[in-house]
């Protein structure tokens, strides 16, 4: 199998291959590659994003994004939320980078330690 593509697929695309005469059949075909092949990252980047968005769940109720994003981040509370969100900042979509995943990892280890650690006396 090559780059995940199933033995069916392979063979349908040798075929198109194959169809193809002119090099305008071929770059019109190469146009339509690209077209979706870019709708596809756009889709995946979304599900990424909503991925991220659905992991915090009850979180996101719970606990103060300004917080997090003040001590754990040095940033606002609107760029933690953009990148949980995946808004369009200047042109591009917010994401978080490896990095700043394991940091809000870590933020929310910390917190949770910190409430887990925490009762009340009458």
């Amino acid at each position: 199998m090559k780059a995940g593509l199933t033995p069916e697929n392979l063979e349908r695309i040798e075929k198109i291959k194959a169809s193809i005469t002119t090099d305008t059949e071929r770059a019109e075909l190469e146009a339509f590659v690209e077209h979706h092949l870019l709708e596809t990252e756009d889709e995946v980047e979304d599900l990424y994003n909503e991925t991220i968005r659905l992991q915090m769940g009850e979180v996101l109720k719970i606990v103060n994004l300004s917080y997090i994003a003040k001590k754990y981040f040095g940033k606002t509370q609107a760029w933690l939320s953009q990148r949980i969100n995946g808004c369009t900042v200047n042109g591009k979509k917010a994401t978080f980078n490896n990095e700043e995943i394991n940091t809000l990892n870590r933020a929310l280890k910390d917190i949770a330690q910190i409430i887990g650690s925490h009762t009340v006396h009458a």
